[in-house]
């Protein structure tokens, strides 16, 4: 009664309609929000029991429709697709993508930090936070690599609310080949950042070469740094100090010259003694 009374007294002026408003909008929000909280496994008891809707594919209008060409594109252009979500929503959004244009993918792997053999979804070892984000789509672009070799021509990565035409996606794929390093989607620039990449949401295609070199690209960076580009002046100095400064106490090497690489660019005088040769010593004229 409280309440109600309570209510009955706000809505007696302007500024208590505007009040009440508000009330009733946090209340209605509130119960919103604790019903999007429900426990996933209510989500999944719910999907067990087959109750998703199904749609109708009889229908007379569908008779009409000619898929030939789409079909044989499905059969050609092997795509897997990499979705990307978490335990908290696999039955809440990636069930459903499982259930709708996901079922038009050569195949379907769901990356989570929690195996689910419902979806079915891979477990990775990464911690579950937008930070982690980029490192849980390496890991995840890897496991297809070490994974699926063989068993596709693209792989389109995408997130838990994405929704993708898969044939109109097999219709531009068929003018690249996955032999060639080609990848698409939705190109991004923050300026302010100076960062230039593809959308992650909107997903993005790489072929089959293109993740391979992505992934051989991973394990490419050596210990022997050579040079780098795009360096702004005060990074510069930074890695002067870091690269000729920096030695944490206790870490040292003694710098040794690999024999066998040394025997292939040098030749044994008469004498035993080891002498440059010909080609070497034309370029080290040359610095003279």
């Amino acid at each position: 009664m409280k309440l109600l009374t309570m209510i009955m007294h706000l809505v007696r002026s302007p500024i208590h309609h505007f009040l009440g408003g508000i009330l009733v909008g946090l209340a209605v929000g509130w119960i919103l929000f604790m019903f999007h909280k429900e426990p996933n496994d209510a989500y999944k008891k719910f999907y067990n029991r087959r109750v998703l809707i199904d749609i109708d594919t009889s229908l007379p209008a569908n008779d009409m429709i000619n898929t030939s060409v789409a079909d044989q594109l499905s059969e050609d252009i092997r795509i897997i697709c990499l979705v990307l979500t978490k335990p908290s929503n696999h039955f809440i959004k990636a069930v459903h993508i499982k259930s709708t244009w996901g079922k038009r993918c050569t195949k379907l792997v769901f990356a989570s930090t929690q195996e689910e053999p419902v979806l079915p979804a891979i477990k990775l070892d990464i911690p579950e936070d937008r930070a982690h984000l980029w490192g849980k789509t390496k890991a995840a672009l890897k496991h297809i690599y070490e994974n699926y070799r063989g068993q596709y021509d693209w792989v389109y990565k995408a997130d838990d609310d994405t929704f993708a035409v898969m044939e109109n996606l097999r219709y531009l794929l068929h003018y690249s080949h996955p032999s060639e390093p080609v990848y698409y989607g939705c190109r991004l620039k923050l300026r302010r950042e100076g960062l230039d990449y593809m959308s992650g949401g909107a997903g993005y295609a790489l072929s089959r070469e293109a993740l391979r070199r992505f992934i051989e690209g991973l394990k490419c960076c050596s210990d022997t740094l050579i040079s780098t580009h795009y360096v702004k002046p005060h990074e510069l100095y930074l890695l002067e100090y870091l690269i000729y400064h920096v030695t944490p106490f206790g870490r040292a090497y003694r710098p040794v010259l690999d024999d066998n690489i040394l025997a292939k660019s040098t030749n044994e005088g008469p004498t035993g003694e080891v002498t440059g040769s010909s080609s070497q010593r034309r370029q080290r004229s040359d610095f003279d």
